[in-house]
């Protein structure tokens, strides 16, 4: 009976632990909910399946149905979703295989003397376990990094938990072995570990949820600064549009007066009066690379409106090896930075610079006016701003995108000039591309 509900509590954890593999790894077809249940229907039958006690079969099913689950309740190809199956699966009978002969060496048992006792075959259960939980933590730190550039951040901490807790299991186990405590003290033991592989899936959980909002935040972030991008973009060809009519209607004006200038001089004159006008318009750009044109045009609109100089000079690059989505996050960061520092400045003024540094890099740097140094901390810039935690975000997203493109961020302040400029050296190539 005891053996029983060791097994039931065993496919739980299992069929709980291979949701949350799925949940952090690949995006959900139907409701998690659904997914949910249908897994725990799953690794029900495949408890049933395992007391028929043929390894083969059991492999064999644990196997298919990892790969049915995966391919069929997630957006991930067949190849994918058989790699992870067999990983999962491996990892789930090299932690069982492992982890008894070192248990045997440790407490100086037998190997089949596990089947025998209960509370041996617990601490089995919840050490493999635990080891399973410590591969797959490995396994999804890879992937996520691999195909999503996930941060390493916490990593350790989340090995840190189980490995302790493994030795804590050990350590305590040993201890009621040799003191010879009452049986009592088993079910004490039991309820440790139990309550410990619990602690060591919520710290899993924990941190994939924190990760998985944290995504989220970037991914609605970049959305508002799309949707604001393409609001101040409509408003300056608005604009541009209302100049272009009043602009047809003066230079009829014009015309007509040149027409009546009989002296080639004035004539001249004239020209040279009315052609500033005429020049304005050319201040949309036109790189070759729209997302940039438009981020040129809208900070073009919004250093006027707040007398600041505006100059790009874009010669023989413009970016188009990068995501438009990167784009918009790199530049609207660092020119609304730009634009604050240099409209608080006596100089007012900001250029951007873009060329081909060389065959395989292009440098852009981005220079303003700034009348006092940066606060920062070490080589870290800090935020002036009352909501200091918030406005950090700006440069988080800035090296996050340096870090996605490969690609090697730096700034300097040079206080003499009163100037602060940002360098960022962009590889030709990017990944995926």
């Amino acid at each position: 009976m005891v053996k029983m509900i060791i097994d039931v509590s065993m496919y739980i954890f299992e069929a709980v632990l291979f949701f949350f593999y799925c949940q952090t790894a690949f995006t959900n077809k139907y409701d998690k909910k659904i997914n949910m249940t249908l897994i725990i229907v799953a690794y029900g039958i495949l408890l049933g399946i395992y007391q028929f006690g043929n390894a083969y079969v059991n492999a064999a099913c644990n196997i298919v149905f990892c790969i049915l689950i995966i391919y069929f309740l997630y957006d991930v190809s067949i190849l994918e979703s058989f790699i992870h199956s067999f990983l999962f699966y491996v990892f789930l009978i090299a932690s069982e295989y492992i982890t008894i002969p070192i248990i045997s060496i440790l407490f100086k048992n037998g190997f089949d003397d596990f089947k025998d006792n209960d509370y041996s075959y617990i601490l089995v259960v919840f050490i493999s376990k635990l080891c399973h939980l410590i591969c797959c933590i490995l396994v999804l730190q890879v992937y996520r990094y691999i195909k999503h550039k996930d941060t390493l951040k916490g990593f350790s901490l989340m090995l840190f938990i189980p490995v302790s807790n493994i030795v804590v299991l050990e350590l305590i186990f040993s201890a009621t072995i040799e003191l010879h405590y009452k049986p009592k003290m088993y079910y004490v033991w039991a309820i440790s570990g139990i309550l410990m592989m619990v602690s060591s899936f919520l710290v899993f959980f924990n941190r994939n949820y924190i990760i998985s909002q944290s995504n989220k935040i970037n991914e609605l972030t970049i959305e508002n600064q799309k949707k604001e991008l393409d609001e101040q973009y409509f408003s300056v060809l608005e604009k541009s549009n209302d100049d272009m009519q009043i602009l047809a209607h003066d230079f009829k004006n014009h015309l007509s007066y040149v027409r009546h200038l009989d002296n080639a001089e004035e004539k001249d004159k004239y020209i040279d009066k009315i052609y500033p006008e005429i020049e304005k318009f050319q201040q949309t750009a036109s790189t070759g690379n729209k997302t940039l044109d438009v981020i040129l045009s809208k900070y073009t609109s919004i250093c006027a409106l707040n007398a600041i100089v505006f100059k790009a000079d874009v010669k023989n690059a413009n970016l188009s090896q990068m995501e438009s989505v990167d784009l918009i996050a790199l530049l609207n960061n660092l020119l609304d930075n730009a634009v604050e520092a240099a409209e608080q400045s006596a100089a007012k003024r900001i250029t951007l610079t873009l060329v081909k540094d060389t065959q395989f890099i292009d440098k852009l740097v981005i220079a303003n006016s700034c009348d006092t140094a940066p606060a920062q901390s070490g080589d870290k810039l800090l935020t002036r701003k009352k909501e200091g935690a918030l406005h950090g975000t700006g440069l988080k997203s800035v090296k996050k995108v340096c870090e996605q493109c490969g690609a090697n961020y730096a700034w300097e302040y040079d206080s003499e000039k009163q100037l602060f400029t940002t360098t960022v050296l962009m590889p030709k190539e990017q990944n995926g591309n």
